[in-house]
């Protein structure tokens, strides 16, 4: 099931490409297509369109919070020791989890431990560098069913989808000691 606003935002762009892709009649241009702002006008229904988009927009814009906490780009490399560890021990710590011990294989409490880390339901290292779609590790953080086990942190909400994103562009990055 698709949000209302991602499918009212496609009836928007549909209509303004009918709109925009129809010839104005009694056009004084050499090509009828010409797409200036009084042509744009002369189309049917278009004034009433743009309101309507506009309104849209605007409504849009207001109800839309952007956490710019979560932003991670190329100006902003994921640190292992700033990002990744403090995130590892606040959510994989515990009785019987990844920290301070080994379980299943993983230890995550240290950089080495975790690039070291063989799971044993997986039969490989948890961290697969540069490629976080193939790792262990994503998938037990990401996926509703992972191919093994649980959803990781057992017992506790799913990390954010922002955490995960974090956790997923270290490893695409190399998975380095940073």
């Amino acid at each position: 099931v698709r949000p209302t606003g991602e499918l009212i935002c496609d009836l928007l762009i549909d209509l303004w490409s009918n709109i925009l892709s129809s010839p104005v009649e009694h056009c004084n241009t050499q090509n009828p297509y010409r797409h200036d702002f009084r042509n744009v006008l002369k189309r049917p229904n278009a004034i009433g369109l743009l309101v309507v988009t506009y309104v849209f927009l605007l409504s849009g814009c207001q109800s839309e919070k952007i956490d710019n906490s979560m932003i991670v780009g190329p100006a902003d490399p994921v640190s292992f020791s700033q990002d990744i560890l403090p995130l590892l021990a606040s959510s994989c710590s515990g009785s019987g989890c990844h920290i301070g011990q080994t379980t299943s294989g993983a230890n995550l409490s240290t950089y080495s431990q975790v690039t070291l880390s063989q799971g044993l339901q997986y039969g490989r290292a948890v961290v697969t560098a540069s490629d976080a779609s193939t790792s262990p590790l994503v998938d037990k953080i990401k996926a509703q069913q992972p191919q093994f086990g649980s959803r990781m942190p057992l017992g506790r909400s799913p990390l954010s989808s922002a955490d995960i994103a974090m956790i997923e562009a270290w490893i695409d990055d190399g998975a380095e000691n940073n």
